[in-house]
């Protein structure tokens, strides 16, 4: 099982995905951008435009997860912005008509809530976060977009908990003291920074 967590930057969705990996430790996190960073290293005309606009890209990713999806047992969890229709249906589209089993979530928050947690994780000098709010909260409405979860005004941990539920997928429940969930909190608030 694929499970993508789609949603505007500083909605939640490395949060979410590192605390359902928590709760389900057999899980494995996949993080598509990782292809477009390789890919800006590879071929430097790249450094400046959008990877999501480029077609390897995306043939990439969907070669990616699909071949994961066929070869792991665990379910895969993606964190990953997707707003272009188009985009998703070369990616998510393809993926279903191949067969494999995708679980599509859109993460929704309001646009003041959003701010806030790009400043509280320093993300307040992004610009190409803020510059897109909108658009993307806007994009996110499409009907294409089904399955919303507002993760305003509800913890990161209930959100994970309600998902694996109704994923289907069991809860390993988990003793931390105050000091290790302090630290794994921070070693995914670190993960959700990008310094490319």
């Amino acid at each position: 099982m694929l499970i993508w967590l789609n949603g505007t930057f500083g909605v939640g969705k490395t949060s979410l995905a590192f605390e359902m990996q928590a709760l389900h430790p057999n899980a494995l996190i996949f993080d598509p951008e990782e292809i477009g960073f390789g890919l800006r290293r590879a071929h430097k005309p790249m450094l400046n435009q959008d990877f999501q606009d480029v077609i390897l890209w995306r043939e990439l990713v969907w070669v990616s997860l699909e071949h994961l999806a066929k070869n792991q047992t665990c379910p895969i969890i993606i964190p990953m912005t997707l707003v272009n229709p188009t985009y998703f249906q070369e990616i998510i589209g393809e993926l279903r008509t191949r067969g494999v089993d995708i679980r599509h979530f859109a993460l929704i928050a309001t646009s003041q809530t959003i701010k806030r947690r790009l400043h509280q994780r320093g993300d307040g000098r992004n610009q190409f976060a803020l510059q897109n709010l909108e658009r993307n909260v806007e994009a996110l409405q499409n009907p294409i977009f089904t399955k919303q979860i507002s993760t305003d005004h509800v913890p990161v941990e209930t959100l994970a908990r309600d998902l694996l539920q109704q994923l289907g997928l069991p809860i390993v429940e988990r003793t931390e003291t105050q000091i290790q969930r302090t630290w794994r909190r921070f070693k995914t608030w670190q993960k959700s920074i990008r310094f490319d």
